[in-house]
């Protein structure tokens, strides 16, 4: 879909009134979650404007990927440990039809993905596919993987750390860029394969550097990504120089022998605030800080970092700045695990409250029976006010909200398989905005033309609409979101699906 602004003022044409719910305090977009084995993408007045239904249960965590698609992760058979806390290993990618498009699996008896994946894109071009970096149990410890679909059914293991080649096991005291083996397992299974039991990845694109999320530790980590596989295992090499050393760490500094107080008690989802938001050029306020779910202490949090370059400096002897967090709110329903927060381009958090029944793992009452979705307007250093939430979808590990430019707005699987004239089929339909008003055209003239305009819902909002000239038609003030475009030349039909974005 080309993005062009060269048609001339048009008259006025059919107005659109947006979404009631969305208002000045609130961010407009969709928003994403997912429970058993269904993902649902809402609207903000809280239509489920698309639902995914999976084979089979989702384990730990979803994700709405740029074209379309979600990646979901299952159970694999052969794990090697299977009896730890939400493993997975078996993903799928599933596009907007409901056709898996990516089906692999990675796991062994010596490593299992549990628990989160992360997508990472390197540009913004919104054809890029992602990889995927998963945390994995092992012996002792995570190991993160960055897995490259190469195929339906193939992948090749492109990068790895393991937190076994960055262990200390005597004298550790001040030695923050390892990780003392007596620290971890604190409220896990054990301290050997979940000593860490890094339930979030987060990666940082500008700085090529990733967060775990490492409750067993009841702290983040920063690890370089910038290294090759050879280097990650040294303390040598990537752009820190460190190889896959630990280049910074909060949230418990007596792990390496401060006596700072601890901060987290059995987090998850420490992650970065992004830049700006996916899909569009807004800056988000203070990005590059840390967020947590801290969910012993019923509380998200929000974290300045002090070092955004990239480089983390502490005197020895002491702990890494800051020395307390910047805000902090206790959503209703916080539950006792799982769980995310967000930061958004008009400083608000989305906050979801998590929650997965843990009853298979001797942990009854942890989790929960359904989950909630809050954005948050901040007030102070502490607390917040309700803007918006939705429930009743079922219990989701994480929630997250997509600017509706996020979404690749051609993908191929929308396309009406019954187009019967090449004049028609070969057409691009190209869009543009002018003094306010949506234009749609053709890249050539079709005579006797209609168009039609749908809500991803099905509503039809425009009907047979006549062009202003040639093919272009003047859809006149249209909310931001995704649209169905369908143009009718007798029997001849092209349908595709198109972005409106201001």
């Amino acid at each position: 879909m080309h993005l062009k602004s060269v048609f001339p003022a048009l008259l006025a044409g059919a107005v659109l009134i947006c979404g009631s719910y969305a208002q000045e305090k609130t961010y407009n977009g969709y928003t994403f979650v997912f429970s058993g084995k269904n993902a649902y993408l809402y609207d903000i007045d809280k239509k489920a404007i698309k639902t995914w239904t999976v084979p089979n249960n989702i384990e730990g965590c979803a994700d709405l990927l740029r074209d379309s698609s979600i990646i979901v992760p299952s159970k694999a058979s052969g794990s090697g440990f299977g009896s730890l806390a939400l493993p997975h290993g078996h993903f799928q990618i599933i596009n907007w039809n409901g056709e898996i498009t990516w089906d692999y699996t990675y796991s062994s008896s010596s490593y299992t993905p549990h628990h989160d994946m992360e997508p990472v894109y390197r540009t913004n071009d919104p054809k890029e596919k992602p990889t995927f970096l998963i945390p994995c149990y092992t012996s002792w410890g995570d190991k993160i993987v960055e897995l490259r679909p190469t195929g339906k059914t193939t992948a090749e293991v492109i990068w790895e750390w393991s937190a076994s080649d960055h262990l200390c096991e005597s004298e550790c005291s001040d030695k923050a860029d390892l990780i003392d083996k007596s620290k971890g397992g604190v409220g896990c299974f054990n301290k050997t394969s979940d000593a860490m039991h890094v339930n979030n990845v987060s990666y940082n694109r500008a700085l090529d550097q990733i967060i775990l999320s490492c409750k067993g530790l009841n702290e983040l980590l920063i690890i370089d990504h910038s290294t090759t596989t050879a280097q990650a295992k040294t303390s040598a090499g990537g752009k820190s120089g460190k190889g896959g050393s630990i280049l910074y760490r909060w949230g418990s500094p007596s792990n390496y022998g401060m006596s700072d107080s601890k901060v987290f008690s059995g987090q998850h989802h420490c992650c970065w605030v992004k830049d700006t938001m996916p899909g569009t050029n807004q800056a988000i306020p203070e990005g590059g800080n840390f967020m947590v779910i801290d969910n012993g202490n019923k509380r998200a949090l929000e974290i300045q970092n002090p070092f955004k370059t990239g480089t983390y400096t502490r005197t020895a002897g002491k702990a890494f700045d800051p020395s307390t967090f910047q805000w902090t709110f206790k959503p209703g329903g916080l539950a006792g695990n799982e769980g995310s927060i967000q930061k958004l381009p008009n400083g608000n958090y989305l906050i979801c409250t998590g929650g997965v029944p843990m009853g298979d793992f001797g942990m009854g009452g942890m989790g929960g029976t359904g989950s909630t979705v809050y954005e948050i307007a901040p007030t102070g250093t502490s607390g917040g006010t309700v803007v918006w939430q939705i429930d009743g979808f079922g219990t989701s590990t994480e929630g997250y909200r997509y600017a509706y430019g996020y979404l690749d707005n051609k993908p191929t699987s929308v396309r009406s398989s019954g187009m019967t004239s090449a004049n028609i089929s070969s057409l691009e339909i190209i869009t543009g905005s002018i003094s306010g008003r949506f234009i749609i055209s053709t890249n050539n003239r079709i005579d006797n033309a209609r168009l039609s305009l749908y809500s991803l819902s099905g509503e039809e909002i425009i009907k047979n609409s006549a062009p202003v000239f040639g093919s272009t038609w003047n859809m006149g003030s249209l909310c931001d979101g995704m649209y169905f475009v369908k143009i009718t030349s007798g029997q001849n039909v092209l349908t595709d699906r198109i972005s409106v974005q201001h």
